[in-house]
Formats: C-alpha cells, sequence, structure tokens
C-alpha cells in the first residue's frame, strides 16, 4: 500500500514528470503554490526543494520575479543550488509563494 508521502511525493518530484507536463504544472502557479503548501503539511524537504527548484528553473524572467517577490536574484539562485545546503526561511518561502501568485 502507498502512503500518503508517497502518492504526494509522486505527484510533484519534477525528477518523474515528462517535459509537457512539467511545462504545465510548473506554469501554473496555484499548482505550484499548491505543491509547496502539501510539502510543508507533509514535512517534506526534498519535496519542496524538488517543486522550488522546478518552478524557478521555468521562469522565463528570475530577476522580475525576484523584484516581485522582493528577494534577490542570489537568493533565488541559492535556493536552486542543490551543493548549498536547502533551509528557506518562512519569509522567503511567503514572498515566494506571493509573488507566484501575483
Amino acid at each position: 500500500m502507498t502512503s500518503r508521502r508517497q502518492k504526494l511525493s509522486q505527484k510533484i518530484s519534477v525528477k518523474n514528470w515528462d517535459v509537457e507536463r512539467e511545462a504545465r504544472v510548473l506554469g501554473d502557479p496555484k499548482l505550484v503554490s499548491k505543491a509547496i503548501i502539501d510539502c510543508l503539511k507533509e514535512n517534506d524537504l526534498e519535496g519542496l526543494q524538488d517543486v522550488l527548484v522546478g518552478f524557478l528553473r521555468h521562469l522565463p524572467n528570475k530577476t522580475e520575479f525576484a523584484k516581485r517577490a522582493k528577494l534577490s536574484r542570489q537568493a533565488l539562485y541559492d535556493l536552486q543550488n542543490r551543493r548549498k545546503k536547502f533551509n528557506p526561511t518562512a519569509d522567503t518561502l511567503g514572498a515566494i509563494l506571493k509573488a507566484a501568485a501575483a
């Protein structure tokens, strides 16, 4: 039997998506916001990182998004860097969710 966490991870993990589905989902800020919130509820930090990295990489203009989120571009790039420790603050996540919804 598949646990809820595994089902959720399968739904939002960008590793298993085909390109067309990834573009459709990551291009929809509401779906991305829901996936982020679901990851937070499930305490799934790896899934959260997958969703954020996929969303940020999908953005056509990171500079404009960083301005809307009132974050530095470097902060966005640091979130995407798999070599750095992934530990975004609640303020950073809130700013990303708010800018994605705008």
